[in-house]
């Protein structure tokens, strides 16, 4: 899939690359010599000056399956024509529905202009924030959709996807603390916490047990150095002089590699010691004063530089923290704060720096992974299977995602083919409403009604965020908005709604939803969302 965009005078073309960037697409800007562009990222066609040059050029070298960006109705219904997906600046989709009365449209205004100067069709408005973020919003459900199509028509079977994915065969390293250590598999001398006892505890047999050695056979990858370290922080240790074990040291970050190989993705694993021993964020004043390596923000940064470094040609991917629960003792209450400092304020340096650094982000924190562990940090096999699942979720095109959603909704081709994202949690985590009506089997095609404007959008996807957070695809903006307010998921042809402990609530019909539990949704429930939003699911048409 590519994505080709009519670029002259097109005011979207850093939001397409934005998202492109975000989903691994090509893109290729179409100019004439009138608009010459440049792009760090884009492929640039400059075609020459003439009517339509860029229009017929696009058409040309675009094809089924690919994302047409363009203004021009004509230009749209070509691509259309090829099998094509099409979408004007605004946001609109254009469809084999629509494109027929938007010609008509097109054709009736040329003819208004001709006949009368008074019957002259003004020039569009100026742009605002709110279409950006409208086309946004749309652009990214249409790329959500083309790659979930294409993943269902290109790929038979995870094994055809998995040989053919951008990550197979590739070098695998890991830079982690204790959750990603396992005996025998560390560097001599390591502190490792997955050792025989623990391995037991946690029903740990081997690699493939592991979340990064799921990880790795998802991918069909290998495994190049496991650089973790039990107990071992992003931070320098307190009252210790040497910077190592640190996760910023120089040693840390400059043994990755093997003797005659380089890595070629790097996953980060590192920040909840930290977290859980309180140390300074680096964002207050009085930390000023403190060391850099003392520092979570300026550690953090200097980790990511090094590696970067070290390893210029190295995909490097990190996570952001996660939370967990012990199935064995359901009084345990995950402790979002410690030292007066809450995870999220973590996180949210791990999300700045990432970003900053030109790096990519697994937001373990956003996606709700909730890992079940043996002791309210170490993963059991369950947890390890969750935390592998949000990772390849993370990482994997839409394509895979569609495998992994397969597996857990028990579709898989054998009972081990994939990472099962369905942790150990108890059946009460999902809460059912309207228990006295018919079930309703719904399609992956969400639809939602904003009560005060009666505007309805429709998203395909089997998950998605809402919130103020530009990652979510349904985007509240609103201060009592939470960054990651809820997220909807499709399971077992229903739609579910889940509050991922909001600041100030998500509501249906009226009820607060407890944080953390699935609620189904049925026809015409209001979800409110902080006293803010109110979304009607499914709204239907009531006869009077």
């Amino acid at each position: 899939m590519q994505i080709f965009v009519d670029a002259d005078a097109c005011p979207v073309v850093d939001i397409v690359e934005t998202i492109a960037e975000k989903y691994n697409i090509p893109v290729t800007l179409l100019c004439d010599t009138n608009h010459v562009l440049y792009s760090d990222y884009s492929e640039v066609f400059v075609v020459g000056a003439g009517a339509d040059a860029v229009d017929y050029k696009l058409i040309s070298i675009c094809h089924r399956g690919d994302i047409v960006v363009s203004q021009d109705y004509g230009v749209a219904a070509m691509a259309l024509g090829k099998g094509a997906y099409a979408i004007h600046q605004s946001g609109r989709w254009y469809t084999d529905e629509n494109i027929d009365r938007m010609l008509m449209e097109r054709h009736l205004n040329k003819k208004a202009r001709r006949k009368s100067f008074r019957n002259h069709i003004k020039g569009p408005r100026k742009r605002t924030s709110e279409d950006d973020e409208r086309f946004t919003q749309s652009f990214e459900r249409l790329v959500q959709m083309a790659q979930a199509r294409e993943g269902k028509e290109n790929f038979t079977s995870y094994y055809e996807w998995r040989d053919r994915n951008r990550y197979y065969g590739k070098k695998f390293s890991i830079l982690g603390d204790s959750i990603s250590t396992l005996k025998g598999y560390n560097p001599q001398g390591y502190k490792v916490f997955y050792d025989t006892d623990n391995c037991k505890r946690a029903n740990i047999e081997a690699y493939t047990d592991t979340w990064w050695g799921q990880v790795l056979e998802f991918f069909g990858a290998e495994l190049l150095v496991n650089n973790s370290w039990s107990g071992s922080r992003v931070t320098k240790f307190p009252d210790q002089e040497q910077l190592f074990p640190a996760g910023c040291s120089d040693e840390r970050t400059s043994s990755l590699h093997s003797m005659f190989a380089t890595p070629d993705v790097l996953l980060v694993n590192l920040g909840t010691n930290d977290w859980a021993f309180g140390v300074k964020t680096g964002k207050e004043a009085h930390d000023q004063n403190k060391a850099w390596s003392e520092l979570f923000k300026d550690a953090y940064r200097a980790m990511l530089q090094k590696v970067k470094y070290n390893y210029p040609e190295c995909e490097v991917w990190c996570c952001t923290l996660g939370t967990t629960f012990i199935s064995g003792n359901p009084q345990f209450r995950f402790p979002y704060q410690y030292a007066g400092l809450h995870i999220e304020e973590y996180n949210e340096i791990i999300r700045r720096i990432v970003r900053e650094e030109k790096c990519k982000l697994i937001d373990l924190y956003h996606m709700n992974t909730r890992y079940d562990s043996i002791d309210g940090t170490h993963p059991n096999i369950n947890g390890m299977k969750t935390i592998a699942s949000a990772v390849c979720y993370g990482m994997a095109d839409a394509a895979g995602r569609y495998f992994l959603q397969l597996r857990k909704n028990g579709n898989g081709e054998r009972k081990n083919d994939l990472p099962d994202e369905n942790n150990s949690a108890s059946a009460e985590e999902y809460v059912f409403i309207n228990q006295g009506i018919t079930t309703v089997l719904y399609d992956e095609i969400i639809s939602l009604t904003n009560e005060a404007t009666g505007e309805e959008i429709q998203i395909r996807a089997v998950q998605f965020d809402c919130g103020r957070s530009n990652d979510c695809m349904l985007k509240l903006v609103n201060t009592a908005i939470s960054r990651n307010h809820a997220s909807f998921f499709y399971e077992k042809n229903s739609w579910f709604i889940r509050d991922n402990h909001s600041t100030n609530g998500t509501w249906i019909n009226g009820i607060r939803m407890e944080p953390g539990k699935k609620y189904q949704l049925s026809a015409d429930d209001v979800i409110g969302f902080a006293g803010t939003y109110q979304y009607i699911f499914y709204k239907t048409i009531h006869c009077n």
